[in-house]
């Protein structure tokens, strides 16, 4: 089959002015960033940022679009925190 689009000029232009936000700003933009702050961060904070990643997700979506945890997004919340807390710990002796 084939694909119509029927698109209005003006959604045309707000699609494609989406797509041009994403690759830019969210894609290389935040790359660029992402790639600065390693270079004056520790690795170990780095990995502990990055691991969090997917809770700073989860809570914009739901202070901006009202999303809901379920039991198993809490668990998970709870076992990347849980894991985060683990791994920052100082294990060196003061």
């Amino acid at each position: 089959g084939s694909v119509h689009l029927d698109q209005t000029q003006d959604e045309l232009i707000v699609t494609t002015l989406v797509i041009a936000w994403t690759g830019l700003m969210v894609s290389a933009f935040s790359g660029v960033v992402l790639t600065a702050g390693q270079k004056t961060t520790p690795p170990s904070e780095v990995a502990i940022i990055l691991a969090t990643q997917p809770l700073w997700a989860a809570a914009l979506a739901a202070v901006i679009l009202g999303e809901r945890f379920g039991p198993s997004g809490v668990a998970g919340a709870a076992l990347i925190l849980g894991a985060t807390a683990a791994s920052s710990k100082d294990s060196k002796p003061h």
